[in-house]
């Protein structure tokens, strides 16, 4: 997670990622999410046929209830290191080009109802396969995910929202991310 009100804090140790824009003027805080998965036990010359991408809730929060949050997950364009990197920082000494982490590459979208998911709810995601099928081929290409909201910045207080999803460091496993690959092995 990298949080704008805190630019230089790191939360790789965390057990909860956070994607949202929250606050009041001037104290409103943006925050990003980064993840990645080792996939270096698929074969690179394996077919992805498909990638799904599961998280689990801590939290879902929105200033009015019947807004529907939309996270974005795009592809990380830098090399990132998970205990350092911040809002200013992909690393100890490598800055981001751009305050908040370097992206593009659509990964896939999240549509998240509001009161339709709570803490300990399942969401999974159907992962763009050709981006996940360049990380299998060439696992130099595999940067990771960044997650933002697409509420970032708004100036309409009703669509302030953020979501909490636990991580690899949550105690009970069955509550940490997961990504399944359906793969035709050559």
């Amino acid at each position: 997670m990298m949080n704008d009100g805190l630019p230089a804090t790191n939360y790789g140790l965390s057990n909860s990622m956070w994607s949202g824009y929250w606050g009041n003027s001037p104290d409103e805080e943006t925050t990003r999410s980064l993840l990645r998965f080792d996939l270096s036990l698929i074969p690179e010359d394996a077919e992805v046929v498909s990638a799904t991408l599961r998280l689990v809730f801590n939290n879902v929060v929105a200033m009015a209830s019947d807004y529907v949050i939309t996270l974005e997950i795009f592809e990380a364009d830098r090399e990132w290191v998970e205990t350092e990197a911040t809002w200013q920082n992909a690393s100890g000494t490598v800055v981001w080009d751009t305050s908040g982490g370097d992206y593009s590459g659509w990964v896939g979208l999240m549509n998240i109802p509001r009161p339709g998911y709570g803490s300990g709810d399942a969401i999974q995601i159907s992962l763009d396969t050709a981006v996940v099928q360049r990380w299998v081929s060439n696992p130099a290409d595999n940067r990771g995910m960044l997650f933002r909201n697409t509420s970032e910045n708004t100036l309409d207080d009703s669509e302030k929202s953020y979501v909490v999803f636990y991580t690899k460091n949550f105690p009970t496993e069955a509550h940490r991310p997961r990504l399944t690959i359906e793969a035709d092995l050559k």
